[in-house]
C-alpha cells in the first residue's frame, strides 16, 4: 500500500527542457546496471589502450604529471558518462543532450540531482546502510552464541 506522502511526491521535473522522473524499479535497475560499466569507462579514458590490471598497475605508479594527465582525461570523459546514463533513463537522446546549448555541466549536475533527489537515493541508502548494520549485528550475535546453523 502507498503512503498518502509517496503518492503525493513530484513523480517528474523538467531540467532545461528535458524530464528527469521517478523511475519504476526495473527501469532504475536497469539504470545501476549502466552505472556499474562508469568505473571502467573512466579507467579506459584515463589510460586508453590498457586493461584494468595494467591501469591499477600504472595508478600505483603516478606521478603527479602522470596524475594530472589522468584527471584531465577523467574530466573529460565524466560528462559524457553521466549523458549516457541521463539518456539510459530518460527519453533524451545523446547526441541532442551533448549538443543542446541549453544543457551545459551545470545542467548536468541539475539533471543528475533532479534524478537522485525524484528517485528518493538518500533513502535508498540509508535503509542499505541500516541493513548492513543489522545484518553485522546479527551475525555477530550469533558467533557470540555459537550458532552452526
Amino acid at each position: 500500500m502507498k503512503s498518502t506522502v509517496a503518492l503525493s511526491a513530484p513523480q517528474s521535473r523538467m531540467i532545461r527542457g528535458y524530464e528527469m522522473r521517478r523511475l519504476p524499479l526495473g527501469a532504475f535497475l536497469q539504470a545501476l546496471d549502466a552505472l556499474e560499466q562508469l568505473p571502467g569507462a573512466l579507467v579506459s579514458a584515463c589510460f586508453p589502450g590498457m586493461s584494468t590490471s595494467q591501469a591499477w598497475e600504472k595508478i600505483k605508479k603516478l606521478d603527479a604529471d602522470s596524475l594530472a594527465e589522468a584527471m584531465l582525461r577523467m574530466a573529460a570523459a565524466a560528462p559524457r558518462e553521466a549523458v549516457r546514463l541521463i539518456c539510459a533513463v530518460t527519453d533524451a537522446k545523446e547526441e541532442e543532450l551533448l549538443s543542446d546549448p541549453a544543457v551545459g555541466l551545470d545542467g548536468l549536475a541539475e539533471m543528475l540531482l533532479a534524478l537522485w533527489e525524484l528517485n528518493r537515493l538518500e533513502n535508498f541508502l540509508r535503509a542499505v546502510r541500516l541493513l548492513v548494520k543489522q545484518a553485522k549485528a546479527a551475525v555477530t550475535a550469533e558467533d557470540r552464541a555459537g550458532y552452526s546453523g
